[in-house]
Formats: C-alpha cells, structure tokens, sequence
C-alpha cells in the first residue's frame, strides 16, 4: 500500500484488489450512505478524480480505480488487456467484488467511454451515469492524432519518449505543456488549485510505461458507442468543455441526443478537463444530478 494523499483529513492510502489476475490498486474517499466508482482517462490515474470524491464525499463512498494499465494497477504488455470491453468488464467485475452496486458511475473521456459501455452490457451495477468530455466516435484532436502518429513510427516517437522522461525536469516540463493543450484558458496553469492538481498527478504519469500510452490510445480511438449507446437507459448526466480540443465536444452532443434520459451541460470557456478548470462548478454539478 503507498500512501499517496490526504484528503478530508485523513491519510489516503491505495488499497488493491485481484480481479482477473490483475492487481487493481483503488482509493476509498468518503463515508456517504451512497456509492459512487469514479473511472479515469488516457494517460491519467485514480489521482485526477481526488477533487471531485471529496465534494461527493458527504453523500457517497467513492470508489476510485487505476485501469488496467495505470496508476498503481497491473500493467500488462498484452494490448487486449486495454480494450474498452475488457476495461469496463474490470470495473463491473470490482464493483461486484466490493458489493458496491448499483453505483453512481462518473467517467472522464477513456473513462467515459468505458462507463458508457459498463452501463449498457452491466445494467443491474449501475444507478446512473455522469460523463466529462467523454470519447464516442474515437476521434480525436490534434494532440493525440500526434501521439498516434508518433506511436505509429517507433523508430522515432519511442526515442523521444523515452528521452522525454529521463529526467524528472524534462518529463514535468512535457506534462505541464501536454496539460496546458487540456485548458481552454493557458493561463489558468498559474492558479493554485491547477499547480497543485499537476503536483498530485504527475508521479503516476511520470511511472507510466510507453505501453500504456500506446495499447489505450489504440483501444479508444477504434472503439465507438455509437451502435449501442441509444440502448443506455439510465439516467445520465453529460458534461462538456465547449473548447475541448482534444476530443471533439460534437461526440457529447451525440450521446446526448441518443440516449433516452440523458441531460447535456456545457461549460466554457473549457478544455477537456473542466473539473479540473471549473472544480467547484462541476462537483455542484453532480451533486445535483444525484439527488434528483
């Protein structure tokens, strides 16, 4: 177990959990009489949803792991580990485990997409449904279009990688401008409440492998919900940064319109990360949208 915050005044220390032969580390923040699992995105950990656990955290536990891949959890060299099903097929499975459901479920682009997918093939886990900039078609902007391009040719985008992160300077310098492309408003990576989001975040990133950049990407950007996403019938909350320009803010409209109980708040000016821009605003947000 590694300790790895403290929130509500309380040490937050990681717990884990075998599913599947994976070693799901996850963090348990709150004591509320609900349930809440909150699910990360590309490139990110269990450490992105700190913030928004702790507003939840009078009304609901929340539950919040590292995919498979990320974080603290087991980091496999087998590409199918990363696919959206099986990703979502985890997370039912540790919901499950931890006689959690049905939970209120809230996702972060991959991580939308995985909840999305978790909602429609595991009704019975899932009480409703809150989604940030999530990913539907699998496009995505130009940022990520680069990364696919350099994962795609190995003989250069691994060697910048790796020469990226030898250093713990040249690898922080790579996240805050990687991070500033999220924001809708550059300058906000001046505000306290970000510094110390980048401080939180970045030891997972920095400890995360080449692998799991590549095998994610690939997974979300060659699913789509679209055939199945209409089928979803919990009640759903959609919330999109208008200026996103990682992710088409268009895929939220579609999920919007498509599933039958499914309400679509827009923020801006905002990237791909309200919560992170807006924190305040988005955990009003869905503290509402649980007590309807």
């Amino acid at each position: 177990m590694v300790l790895v915050d403290t929130i509500l005044g309380e040490k937050l220390v990681s717990q884990a959990i075998s599913i599947n032969g994976y070693q799901i580390s996850y963090n348990k923040v709150g004591h509320g009489p609900k349930k809440a699992v909150l699910v990360h995105g590309w490139g990110s950990s269990k450490a992105w949803w700190h913030c928004m656990a702790e507003e939840l955290a009078e009304t609901h536990t929340c539950y919040i792991p590292d995919l498979v891949g990320f974080g603290g959890s087991t980091k496999p060299t087998d590409s199918d580990a990363f696919h959206i099903e099986h990703q979502a097929a985890t997370v039912a499975d540790l919901v499950r485990r931890l006689g959690l459901g049905p939970v209120y479920l809230i996702g972060h682009s991959m991580g939308g997409m995985i909840s999305v997918t978790l909602a429609h093939r595991y009704p019975e886990l899932v009480e409703r449904l809150a989604v940030f900039n999530l990913v539907v078609t699998g496009r995505c902007g130009s940022f990520l279009r680069a990364g696919q391009l350099a994962l795609t040719v190995p003989v250069v985008g691994q060697p910048l990688y790796r020469l990226g992160q030898m250093t713990t300077q040249r690898a922080l310098t790579a996240y805050k401008q990687s991070f500033r492309l999220m924001l809708a408003r550059p300058d906000y990576l001046d505000q306290p409440w970000i510094k110390a989001f980048i401080r939180r975040t970045y030891p997972d990133y920095r400890a995360l492998p080449l692998h799991s950049f590549e095998f994610a990407l690939r997974a979300f950007t060659s699913f789509d919900l679209r055939p199945f996403m209409a089928e979803v019938q919990q009640p759903a909350l959609v919330i999109c940064g208008r200026e996103d320009k990682q992710i088409p803010p268009e895929d939220s409209r579609l999920l919007a319109e498509a599933m039958p109980n499914a309400q679509l708040k827009w923020l801006s000016p905002a990237g791909h990360s309200p919560f992170v821009e807006y924190p305040d605003q988005c955990a009003a947000l869905l503290r509402r949208f649980a007590a309807d």
